[in-house]
């Protein structure tokens, strides 16, 4: 179920738009949003547009030329042969430079984009949006900020994105024009080195005024600050050295088998809650990884997309990172205080927010304490 069927509906085994649009609602009474990942690089070939196995009514591409879809795909022998995403046969790459695709993302009320911030989402999360045109990006960005000028647009990108080059051209996307922000990926990388050991507080520390120097104050202040994610190994796994390609390469089924001891479990959690410490000190969104907060493990797909541990999670490691999530949340510095970073030294971290005569890194007016530090040390939590 994870290749797309239908832009435009609710996978039926979840519910359908009526659904949706309730979940959404729901959220925000809870003071909750929603965004959205959006695949547009590549369709299934069980879908309404390719229609492959035939399920769906729509004439798809790989049953007639004549299909309004055909002009979606390139095939090089029809209708067997085509582009593939990465060459997987499953996955039938779409032309993103053609018209009618891209009218179909776009267009107001009617497209994709659109359409589901209309049904209540606060945004879209595009996936490797380094294959998407730097044009449709930015035409993105303006179709969801026509429906809600806070919708947020977020790119996967694994590297600095102040100078990514991708298929060779260089991609702009922190200067407001197209993303809001983008995972931030080397700053997982770094924060991982620096509790296993790899490398001290010092390389973590350029790595974070690095950023901050090549991002505009937004996007620098805006960046997805993630630890875990569906494309790594689950970060308990990651902070006990099971990321390295070595581990991360593992045939599947001795991936699966591979499971903490009680040593490296207790271990990585402590890292972990000190990781997150240190992200929401931080500039930027601290981000969790569902299943994170309960303590769940496992390795590389699929065993990072396990399902919810509901009722079989750590209640108290729960409470702790609930505690400090909340903890960012009330205190406004740590979201828009100004960011200065000391190397106590090879183990530990000082960084201090503060503003400046009450006013935050935006120049707006703000309540609460004018200061706070954060003291992020190795070996403890």
């Amino acid at each position: 179920r994870y290749d797309t069927g239908d832009y435009e509906q609710v996978d039926p085994i979840l519910g359908d738009a009526s659904d949706f649009i309730h979940l959404a609602r729901s959220a925000k009474r809870r003071g909750m949003e929603l965004i959205l990942d959006g695949v547009f690089s590549h369709t299934g070939i069980d879908s309404k547009y390719f229609n492959r196995f035939e399920r769906y009514d729509a004439v798809g591409a790989y049953q007639s030329v004549a299909s309004p879809y055909f002009d979606w795909y390139d095939f090089t022998d029809y209708p067997d042969q085509y582009a593939a995403w990465w060459g997987i046969y499953t996955l039938p790459a779409v032309r993103k430079e053609n018209p009618a695709y891209q009218r179909f993302l776009l267009d107001a009320g009617t497209g994709v984009l659109p359409q589901w911030v209309q049904r209540g989402a606060c945004g879209w999360r595009l996936d490797v949006v380094d294959e998407l045109p730097m044009p449709l990006v930015c035409a993105m960005r303006k179709a969801i900020k026509h429906e809600r000028a806070d919708a947020a647009l977020i790119g996967e990108v694994w590297e600095d994105a102040s100078n990514k080059i991708s298929y060779g051209a260089l991609r702009s996307y922190c200067f407001g024009d197209s993303l809001d922000s983008v995972m931030n990926y080397p700053l997982r990388r770094a924060v991982i080195d620096f509790l296993t050991g790899v490398c001290g507080a010092g390389a973590l520390a350029r790595v974070i005024l690095h950023q901050r120097e090549v991002y505009p104050t937004p996007f620098y202040y805006s960046l997805m600050n993630l630890l875990g994610s569906h494309d790594r190994v689950r970060i308990l796994n990651a902070l006990s050295g099971y990321d390295r390609v070595g581990a991360i390469q593992l045939p599947r089924e001795e991936a699966k088998k591979i499971r903490l001891s009680e040593a490296q479990l207790e271990d990585s959690k402590a890292r972990y809650l000190l990781a997150l410490k240190l992200l929401c000190a931080l500039p930027g969104a601290p981000t969790v990884y569902y299943g994170d907060e309960m303590g769940m493990q496992g390795m590389a797909d699929p065993w990072n997309r396990a399902p919810m541990a509901w009722d079989r999670g750590d209640a108290v490691h729960w409470h702790e990172v609930c505690t400090l999530l909340n903890h960012r949340r009330t205190t406004p510095v740590l979201q828009t205080g100004y960011l200065d970073i000391q190397v106590q030294d090879d183990d530990t971290l000082v960084i201090r927010r503060y503003f400046q005569n009450g006013l935050d890194v935006f120049g707006e007016s703000q309540r609460g304490a004018e200061e706070t530090t954060t003291i992020c040390r190795r070996g403890s939590s």
